[in-house]
């Protein structure tokens, strides 16, 4: 049972991304902390719906479609199942900062006091 929640199969795994993605709950999923099933969704809207659907199944190709527009239009383009990793830290089983996580979150990273060394122009220069 990792992060609390019950171990899922790869199925239900894809069977859950797939509703969320094309049911418009992807923030709800990432609100949720949900990483393993955001980093699926993200990997869905990444790879785009398979083009054999449109001759198997034209529906839900046309929905799939619809629902990684409606993805990216919200602004969710540049989460990747990469980025979800790297900042749940599951590659190296790293953890980290709070910050990073903020971000992914959606919320504004801390703010550092004006004048800080790094944001003078001679200090990039040195």
């Amino acid at each position: 049972m990792p992060n609390g929640r019950p171990e899922r199969s790869a199925r239900t795994l894809y069977v859950d991304a797939l509703d969320a993605l094309l049911s418009g709950r992807v923030g709800a999923v990432a609100h949720s902390r949900d990483w393993e099933l955001l980093r699926e969704v993200a990997r869905l809207a990444q790879e785009d719906a398979p083009k054999a659907l449109a001759t198997t199944d034209p529906a839900l190709f046309e929905s799939w479609r619809a629902a990684v527009t409606r993805y990216h239009v919200a602004g969710w383009g540049n989460m990747t199942p990469e980025r979800v990793d790297s900042v749940v830290g599951r590659r190296d089983g790293t953890t980290y900062p709070p910050e990073a996580i903020r971000v992914l979150e959606g919320m504004a990273p801390p703010r550092r006091p004006a004048g800080h060394v790094e944001d003078a122009p001679d200090a990039q220069e040195s």
